[in-house]
């Protein structure tokens, strides 16, 4: 089976945090839920320029201090 591009993992990873908005998830939270485990830094890097934000914080998945993306709130 081909590798998902980055670009089309990232969508996955918009849609998931706008039916968690208000939630924030580690990278590795985000990985086991959407896409069984699979490394997604590459798409990591393409949702900060389509409106979702990283900073440290708590994770609403693990609920462990970390690297954590949620939506922008307006």
């Amino acid at each position: 089976m081909a590798s998902e591009p980055p670009a089309t993992m990232a969508g996955r990873i918009i849609r998931f945090l706008h039916e968690y908005s208000g939630k924030e998830f580690c990278n590795r939270c985000l990985s086991e839920r959407i896409f069984g485990g699979r490394d997604i830094d590459a798409a990591m890097r393409h949702v900060e320029s389509r409106g979702i934000i990283r900073h440290y914080g708590r994770c609403s998945g693990c609920e462990k201090p970390r690297l954590v993306a949620g939506i922008i709130s307006n």
